[in-house]
């Protein structure tokens, strides 16, 4: 079965449990890498011929090398991108190379799944461990992990933090005054840390997987993930299973429907009035300025636009067939966009899971661009999942899952990051030579001699894929990384 197909089941069947979902993305992994193992025989033999028409540019191809040598050398040599890519520099790395539970030390601290980061008004950082079923935090230098609630084993209890038990905490929203809700992804519930984060109570939801409005406490969610704070003190919630954008007043006290029929939007979205538009497990948002709010489409791989009166949904980036193409957003392709960052500047970061790169939406919401990044063994740790701004411009990432990963720089285009490009193997060089000999300039717009040497080398995902397997509801074993 093909990838195609393979994606096609899973959306149809609904993710409608987490041994499902487990099963479905392990087949969706082999599939992955049997095409990948095809792509890449014909890319050699592809190789093999362009290295025989070579041999007639050999006086050519010296004189590029000679070149190149000479650009390498030069410090001070602007480093231009390709066109609709920035770059940025992983300075820090919190979490050891392998999926576990640890506190302690940044470096040696373990996680299983990194789902969600909230930074809190003191600096420190929590940090949703979903497959732990713990609540983190990170303090505030970065330097430190400890657990601040859930026991680790999965089920729901109220009380004391350390006490307290989640089952896949996965989202944060920090309400007024320090207190946090939680999105309880399993337990199908929304959780609540008092500000001092010694105490976690229930707020809505009933446990049980359905979709009822009224009564917070009555009310019935489906793997809800989120949450959002408007600037009217409601919250959005993504409820994921059942295709709908949820909403808990302000006193916490009703849940109500704002947007979806509870229909798959897949492979048609639906815009228009939010009563009737259709998304496909919705996963993530991101508050503009002036009320309007953007929704990550998780498997319909759009980005969606809510209305500041949340009156109506419209399309702004993406499109239903999955892939990776910059430009206009209208145009642009995205794989599985699992959630979404406000920057300072207006633009948006999206997690592009299944390509394995951060995307940016532009302020005005006309154009997407990717991330090129320099830092820890690109592009194979990077596997976005969530983000999280901190107050001096860096941003949190998570990695695999189970990385916390440090960005700086994101830098405008032409400026002197401090960058050296990755050195190509001789064919690579061949290649873009003769390319550039018979072409001139880069259709993909104007780029310095050494961005040719490997600056805008692409952020493909690799071969290979995490098996490692992490206890789920019901004593499953996941054979992939999950989704969210």
């Amino acid at each position: 079965m093909k990838v195609a197909e393979l994606r096609d089941e899973l959306r149809a069947r609904g993710l409608a449990t987490t041994g499902l979902k487990a099963e479905l993305e392990g087949r969706l992994e082999q599939a992955r890498q049997a095409e990948e193992d095809d792509g890449e025989a014909q890319q050699q033999d592809e190789e093999e011929d362009d290295d025989e028409d070579d041999e007639e540019e050999v006086e050519d191809a010296e004189h590029w090398e000679d070149e190149d040598d000479e650009d390498t050398e030069d410090e001070d040599a602007v480093i231009i991108p390709m066109l609709g890519q920035e770059l940025v520099t992983v300075s820090a790395t919190v979490g050891a190379d392998e999926r576990g539970f640890q506190d302690g030390a940044a470096a040696k601290a373990m996680f299983g799944e990194v789902a969600a980061m909230l930074h809190l008004p003191d600096g420190r950082v929590l940090v949703a461990d979903q497959s732990n079923h713990r609540i983190r935090m990170l303090s505030s230098d970065l330097q430190q992990v400890r657990t601040v609630a859930g026991d680790g084993e999965s089920g729901h209890r109220d009380g004391a933090a350390a006490q307290a038990r989640f089952n896949q905490p996965v989202g944060f929203a920090l309400l007024p005054g320090g207190r946090v809700l939680v999105a309880d992804w399993c337990n199908h519930r929304i959780r609540m840390l008092s500000a001092d984060l010694q105490h976690v109570s229930t707020v809505a939801g009933d446990g049980e997987s359905g979709h009822r409005d009224g009564a917070a406490a009555q009310a019935q969610f489906a793997y809800p993930m989120g949450p959002a704070l408007l600037p009217d003190g409601r919250v959005l919630v993504a409820d994921f299973s059942n295709h709908r954008i949820r909403m808990l007043s302000a006193d916490l006290q009703h849940v109500s429907t704002v947007a979806g029929d509870g229909a798959s939007g897949y492979p048609d979205a639906r815009d228009g009035a939010a009563a009737q538009a259709r998304f496909c497990m919705p996963s993530g948002f991101a508050v503009l300025a002036g009320g309007r709010v953007l929704v990550a489409g998780n498997a319909s791989n759009r980005i969606r636009l809510l209305s500041a009166d949340l009156q109506q949904v419209s399309t702004v980036a993406g499109e239903s067939e999955e892939g990776h193409r910059d430009g206009a957003a209208v145009q642009a392709q995205f794989n599985m966009p699992d959630s979404l960052a406000l920057l300072p500047d207006g633009r948006v970061l999206v997690a592009d899971s299944m390509n394995r790169c951060i995307r940016v939406l532009s302020a005005d919401l006309q154009d997407v661009s990717t991330l090129t990044i320099e830092g820890v063994n690109f592009p194979g740790c990077l596997v976005p999942g969530c983000f999280e701004l901190l107050p001096d411009g860096r941003v949190l990432t998570s990695g695999w899952f189970r990385y916390i990963h440090v960005l700086e720089g994101l830098v405008a285009l032409g400026a002197k990051p401090s960058y050296k490009p990755p050195k190509k193997t001789s064919q690579q060089q061949k290649k873009e030579k003769k390319r550039a000999l018979a072409g001139g300039a880069s259709s993909s717009g104007l780029v310095s001699k050494r961005s040719r040497s490997g600056a805008s080398s692409s952020m493909a995902a690799p071969s290979s894929s995490d098996s490692e397997g992490e206890e789920q509801p019901g004593g499953s074993a996941a054979e992939a990384e999950p989704l969210v």
